[in-house]
């Protein structure tokens, strides 16, 4: 017997035992796909997803997002539930 549930699926095997199966989202960032294991993600996390090398700790990014009709902007310490398919545009906006 397997029993899948939701986003946070749980197996049910035929010895009555569960276990928690991870679920892993595919995201977009700057065009670019992503996969995302967690439920949320932060404003640093999207970032350091477009610009994994930035060598300038003074630039300052500006972060949005859309999936269908749900959209909107991230600033620091934020963060956004996702969704597969959500996309982020991550651009470098100047120094602080």
């Amino acid at each position: 017997m397997l029993e899948e549930k939701s986003s946070n699926s749980v197996v049910q095997h035929e010895s009555g035992s569960e276990s928690t199966v991870k679920h892993e989202f595919n995201l977009i960032v700057n065009g670019a796909p992503e996969k995302w294991a967690k439920e949320t993600i932060l404003f640093d996390e999207v970032v350091r997803l477009a610009y994994p090398t930035d060598p300038n700790p003074n630039t300052v990014y500006a972060v949005t997002y859309k999936h269908g009709n749900q959209q909107g902007s991230l600033v620091q310490g934020e963060s956004v539930q996702v969704q597969s398919g959500m996309k982020f545009y991550v651009t470098a906006t100047g120094q602080s």
